[in-house]
């Protein structure tokens, strides 16, 4: 069970942003949100409504509402 960023608040911890990056061209966040909320539950501590951040190199597709695109271009400025 891997999840590629985990943002922590107060104490014991919980984790109140998810995040998943892939190297890809054109990913679909709907799906890699989907994923974090599964792999979020074996998590000891999650906040009720998490901020879910989803990256790829290009271009993120179906973005569900909350969802933080981030794309390798924000990142790195090219």
């Amino acid at each position: 069970m891997e999840i590629d960023a985990v943002g922590l608040s107060g104490r014991p911890g919980t984790a109140v942003l998810l995040g998943e990056a892939k190297w890809r061209k054109k990913v679909d966040a709907s799906a890699l949100v989907w994923e974090l909320r599964e792999r979020s539950k074996a998590l000891p501590s999650v906040a009720e409504s998490p901020v879910y951040a989803v990256c790829a190199r290009e271009r993120l597709d179906n973005v569900p509402n909350g969802a933080v695109p981030i794309t390798a271009a924000e990142v790195f400025g090219v």
